[in-house]
């Protein structure tokens, strides 16, 4: 099981679609625990409905994607109120249950055995990450939970980073803005792709320091490294004048306006906005 989360923390990293990196989590914890199903939930933000988002199913096992969308969540009060409180649900034989709409839907389905784990954000219910048996009851072990939880954290935390990334480019596009970073020891530059085409070049390039002064007007460049010198040196935020960009086709200098901070890491890395005005 370590091994797993070992290999989807490896792909999350690697840059690899979110989809694809929880459908592979999803058939590969199935298999590992002998379940026929895996399913991952997601709750509404004013948490009254529930969808399956994600699902992997053994051969022979139907799908329950398109029933599970926009479900109330008041046709699963007990699941919903054990995963809000932050508690996994553990169930070794749905038949054990005490009378419940849960239990009922559940033994319509013929759902013998189900694990449950919530996915918080900033301490709200998020969703939920659950398994199940259909062939036979079993016994969940804690080491079971304990590993859906971590895998549970794993998917949510890549799935609230790439949605601010998406966000955040939807902002930049927006705003004609771009964002970039700069590393004191390597001298790597990052930039965005926004951050590119205000400059007029190629997203798909890399590029340093001394790229981003060849954009900048032979008359303003000391007023860029004067105001980035006294950022790294005093460890603060800067905000330059305007400074003009000689790259219109036409020959005419368009205007950007250039703000930044210097961080004292480890390793030093430089950041800052770029935005059209």
């Amino acid at each position: 099981m370590l091994k797993l989360i070992s290999q989807v923390s490896q792909r999350f990293l690697a840059g690899e679609p979110v989809d694809h990196v929880i459908s592979f989590a999803l058939s590969q914890a199935a298999t590992a625990l002998n379940c026929q199903r895996s399913y991952l939930f997601r709750y509404s933000q004013d948490q009254t409905y529930v969808s399956n988002t994600h699902e992997w199913c053994a051969p022979g096992i139907p799908s329950q994607q398109e029933i599970f969308a926009r479900i109330p969540i008041t046709n699963f009060p007990w699941l919903y109120q054990r995963l809000q409180q932050g508690f996994p649900v553990v169930v070794n034989h749905v038949g054990d249950l005490p009378p419940s709409p849960d239990k009922t839907a559940w033994l319509q389905q013929g759902i013998q055995s189900i694990l449950y784990v919530p996915t918080q954000i900033q301490g709200k219910l998020y969703g939920a990450l659950g398994l199940e048996t259909l062939d036979q009851p079993r016994q969940w072990q804690e080491e079971e939970v304990e590993f859906l939880a971590t895998l549970g954290d794993l998917i949510t935390l890549a799935q609230s980073q790439a949605e601010q990334a998406q966000f955040l480019q939807m902002a930049f596009q927006s705003a004609r803005m771009g964002a970039w970073s700069w590393n004191l020891i390597t001298g790597e530059e990052r930039w965005s792709p926004e951050m590119a085409a205000l400059m007029g070049r190629d997203p798909q390039q890399v590029y340093s320091y001394a790229d981003f002064l060849a954009c900048v007007h032979p008359e303003d460049r000391s007023i860029i490294e004067t105001q980035q010198r006294l950022a790294q040196e005093n460890h603060t935020s800067y905000q330059a004048p305007r400074v003009c960009l000689p790259i219109s086709p036409s020959g005419l200098a368009l205007r950007r306006e250039v703000i930044g901070s210097s961080h004292n890491y480890s390793k030093p890395t430089h950041h800052g906005d770029n935005q059209q005005s």
